[in-house]
This record gives C-alpha cells, structure tokens and sequence, in this order.
C-alpha cells in the first residue's frame, strides 16, 4: 500500500523480486524483506492492539449482557489508512482478542471470499451463454 510505503525510511525498489530488478537485486530483496517484517510484527500488531483498546468498552458491555448495536466499522478504510493491504484480515483478526472486532472481520473475510467465488462463478456462466448464443 502507498501509504505503508511512503512511512519507509529507505525507498522501496518495485522491481525487487523480479526479473527486472537484476542490479543491486540483493540489497532491493533485502530492503523488502525488512519492510514486509516491520509491516507484520510493528505495524499489524500495533494496529490490532489500538483495534481492541478503542471497541474494549463494547466488548466489555457485551460480555456483561448489555444490548449493543452491531459494531459498525470501516475496517477497509482503517486498514488502508495504516498502509496495511486486505490480503492481512486474517492475520489483523489472529492478533485482536475483541469478540466484536474478531466478528467484523471474520464477516468482511467471508464477504470477500463469497464475492470471488461468485464473481468466478458468474464469469463462467457468462462465457457458456456468449458461446451458446454465439458458437463456431
């Protein structure tokens, strides 16, 4: 994500990794690899751990028995605001330890990964009526 990138205090190198990348390969690898850690271990983790001290309040409500609204959280917004892509819901949801926030995001993960399955599902059922309306 941009915004991850432009908190690096070296710059990225986008063809590290690549076939294009091939002078000072090494070093560029190597400066993603430290970027990718301290996306994981700092950043996640931190964002995880702000996650749950803000909803801590809710969650604590909820366990008591206290009616309360669906948390309603723009979890895509926040997550792209720290920089940190989609692909890590599930590592972002391994960290928190909110019910509330667990929920949020098993829900996202879940929408996401109906809305492929579906979309694949439909293109497919696309090409057979372009082929049947139009064959060879």
């Amino acid at each position: 994500r941009p915004e991850f990138v432009r908190t690096c205090t070296v710059p990225l190198c986008s063809d590290a990794f690549s076939g294009w990348g091939k002078d000072n390969a090494t070093l560029h690898n190597l400066e993603i690899r430290e970027a990718t850690l301290y996306l994981e271990e700092v950043v996640i983790r931190t964002f995880a751990e702000e996650l749950d001290a803000t909803y801590a309040e809710l969650d604590e409500k909820e366990k008591r028995g206290h009616d309360s609204e669906p948390l309603q959280l723009d979890i895509i917004g926040l997550m792209h605001a720290m920089g940190i892509n989609l692909r890590y819901l599930g590592h972002v949801r391994a960290l928190s330890k909110l019910n509330n926030i667990r929920r949020v995001l098993l829900t996202e993960i879940v929408a996401r990964c109906s809305r492929h399955i579906l979309d694949r599902k439909f293109k497919i059922i696309s090409l057979q009526n372009d082929f049947e309306e139009n064959p060879k």
